[in-house]
Parts: C-alpha cells; sequence; structure tokens
C-alpha cells in the first residue's frame, strides 16, 4: 500500500467549467452540482458536495472556495467591481467518515458570479479543481411577500383616504397580479372595492352641486312645500357640506342656507 504522503498529483491550468478529468484524477467527484452553472437564492447558504471516488489515492483532501463577482469588462475601473468578493481564506472542507465534503457558501446579493473551488491533496496544494458559474437570484417567496405588503399598504391607504386615481391604480395592479384572490388581501380588497364605488358616487354629487347657479338656489328657496324626495336630498347635501344632520330635518330648516350653496355663481 503506497502512503498517502508518498502519491503525487499533477496541476493541471484552466480546467473550465463544471466536473472535469482533473477532479476525478483527484479523486473526487461533484454530486450536488454536475453541470457548469448553479442558479441560486440570494440571502441564503449555497451547500455544494462532493464525494471521495472509491479509488481515490489519498484521503487527505480539503477544499476551499473564492467567489467573485462578474467583472464587466467594458468597465474603465473593472477593479471596482470586485467589492463584493467572498474568500473562503484559511476555511477547509475535509471529507467526513463517509466520504463527503460540504462546502456552505454564504450568498449575499443578487449577482452573477465565478465560484472557483481549490483542493489540497496530500499537504500539495492543486489550485482550481473545478469552476462553477453561480447566478443569484431574489427569492421568489420573499418577492411575493414584499409585492403583498406593498399591496396591502397600498389599498388601506386608499380606503382611508380620498384620491380615487391612487386607489384605482391600486385596485388595478391587485386584480393584475392576482392578489385580489390572496386569503391575506381579499377582504381588504372588497372593502377597496366599496370605497371606490362611495368615491365614485360622492364625486358625482359634488361635480353636481357645482353646477348650481343662484338662479337654481332662488328657484328652490321660493318653493312653499316641495317634494318630499327632494327635502331628502338637499339634507343628505347639507350633510356633506358638513352641516349637523340633527339641525337639518325640516325643509323650514333648510331654506336659510340655500343662499349660500349658490355663492357668486350667476
Amino acid at each position: 500500500m503506497v502512503h498517502d504522503l508518498l502519491v503525487f498529483f499533477l496541476r493541471v491550468e484552466k480546467i473550465g467549467w463544471g466536473p472535469n478529468s482533473y477532479l476525478e484524477e483527484c479523486g473526487l467527484k461533484a454530486l450536488s452540482h454536475v453541470g457548469g452553472e448553479i442558479t441560486c437564492i440570494a440571502g441564503k447558504v449555497l451547500e455544494v458536495i462532493f464525494g471521495l471516488l472509491p479509488n481515490t489515492r489519498t484521503r487527505n483532501v480539503s477544499l476551499r472556495f473564492t467567489l467573485q463577482d462578474v467583472v464587466n469588462q467594458n468597465d474603465e475601473h473593472p477593479e471596482e467591481d470586485n467589492g463584493y468578493a467572498t474568500d473562503g481564506g484559511n476555511s477547509s472542507f475535509s471529507p467526513s467518515k463517509d466520504g463527503f465534503i460540504a462546502i456552505q457558501i454564504p450568498i449575499k446579493q443578487v449577482s452573477e458570479m465565478i465560484l472557483n473551488i481549490d483542493a489540497t491533496l496530500n499537504a500539495t496544494d492543486k489550485g482550481h479543481v473545478i469552476n462553477y458559474s453561480v447566478l443569484a437570484k431574489f427569492d421568489p417567496t420573499q418577492e411575493m411577500e414584499e409585492f403583498r405588503a406593498d399591496m396591502i399598504g397600498r389599498l388601506t391607504e386608499g380606503v382611508k383616504g380620498l384620491d380615487i386615481k391612487l386607489l384605482a391604480h391600486a385596485l388595478n395592479d391587485a386584480r393584475a397580479s392576482g392578489l385580489h384572490r390572496n386569503r391575506k388581501v381579499v377582504e381588504l380588497f372588497r372593502k377597496a372595492c366599496a370605497r371606490h364605488n362611495y368615491l365614485l358616487r360622492y364625486l358625482k354629487c359634488i361635480k353636481a352641486i357645482e353646477q348650481i347657479s343662484n338662479i337654481d338656489i332662488a328657484s328652490l328657496r321660493s318653493m312653499n312645500r316641495p317634494d318630499d324626495r327632494l327635502v331628502y336630498v338637499l339634507c343628505e347635501t347639507m350633510v356633506l357640506l358638513g352641516k349637523d344632520l340633527s339641525r337639518i330635518v325640516t325643509w323650514e330648516d333648510i331654506q336659510p342656507h340655500l343662499t349660500i350653496l349658490g355663492g357668486q355663481k350667476n
């Protein structure tokens, strides 16, 4: 049997992407990621797992990683793009008893990166044994949570306010995204729809009131016994204009205020 320290491994340059023959010559096999590209979630830990081949010539193996942002070749200052590089440093990941090596890599941001994994066999640095292209994306679950929270905030603001345009935009966005059927949004969406209908009626009434002239007011005021439906409408109009409903009950209560409604408009 040949002792680990006496086994010699050649060092190979430019190994390319993903599992390669040099990785196998070093007695290693990629288990978790068998292609050259890795897609992962930003803000979580990426675990890359390797195993020792049955016929490996040594178990004195440790791995290290370096994670680097992809540099834009057209940038006049490419060195500035390296600010988010993550170096595994002296962290080593040696095989467990069952022959597996698990490398845990923190992914801190959304980015396109290069992951280089180096190996040391028999205390001899072998350099890169495998390279990966890493694409870190937003967590779709987290994105949806943030979008839903924003939608809830917009709908809540719309229900409390008088801006019908903002409320209409929020309702349209909720429908377009399907969030109006979400269990955390559906009840608020119903309230927002009711509020929107109320505002439509409110603005319609305000617009109608603005069209009233002094001639109309004088004609109304001269009536002795107007229809009860007209009295009801005028009572509600007074309330919209801020009058106390308890003091606006009869036609006689309404008449003194009719000269005010038309203002200076003819």
